[in-house]
């Protein structure tokens, strides 16, 4: 494609130089260059949007730190954002992600065993790390990077860098809508407890 849009701009050049400007051949020249060109960047055009297409469907599965879904608690979730499943994921740390607990978490291979058999297309799969106050106190200025392997469809092998950082969200305040269905649970016991002490005072009556 290159070598046509440059043969297509160098030709009317050269036409207009052996022929001149008032002779029909050099203008019927130019208008040929100029159907190339456009031709030339229509198939640009075409390439991309396949590429973008094809981009679209290959598997991306990629970590992340989940501080909303999980009222109080850190989560690291890894989703598959790409078209097609991401086959026999595993990530490698550069340095090892711990939970609460002391445990080294973060879907290593166990062996020659994968972490994660399978992610569909928007599937993904998580561990909770732990309590929110607790991660930044265990992990106030670490940032996290490694490799994430997986394959595709054709089992063909990929391996991408990922970088993670919670220090962004060390200043920003959960979610209100997890703490309010947190809340929300403690509704029924606390109406069981209601109903209770009402039966004591008035136990001639059923509720």
């Amino acid at each position: 494609m290159t070598v046509a849009f440059g043969a297509a701009l160098v030709v009317p050049a050269v036409a207009l130089i052996v022929h001149g400007p008032d002779k029909p051949e050099t203008w019927a020249t130019a208008a040929a260059g100029l159907a190339v060109i456009t031709s030339v960047i229509s198939a640009w055009s075409s390439r991309r949007v396949v590429e973008l297409q094809e981009d679209a469907q290959k598997p991306n599965p990629y970590p992340a730190f989940d501080f909303t879904s999980r009222y109080c608690l850190v989560l690291l979730r890894v989703k598959n954002t790409g078209g097609t499943p991401a086959h026999n994921v595993s990530l490698e740390w550069n340095t090892e992600l711990k939970d609460h607990k002391g445990k080294t978490i973060g879907f290593t291979k166990t062996g020659e065993r994968p972490a994660i058999s399978v992610l569909l297309p928007g599937e993904s799969i998580s561990q909770i790390i732990g309590p929110t106050s607790q991660f930044f106190k265990a992990h106030p200025d670490e940032e996290y990077t490694g490799i994430i392997a997986f394959q595709d469809s054709s089992r063909h092998r990929c391996r991408r860098t990922f970088r993670l950082d919670g220090r962004s969200h060390s200043g920003s305040y959960d979610e209100e809508a997890t703490r309010t269905l947190y809340e929300l649970q403690k509704i029924p016991k606390q109406l069981d407890a209601i109903t209770k002490v009402v039966e004591k005072l008035a136990p001639n009556h059923s509720w």
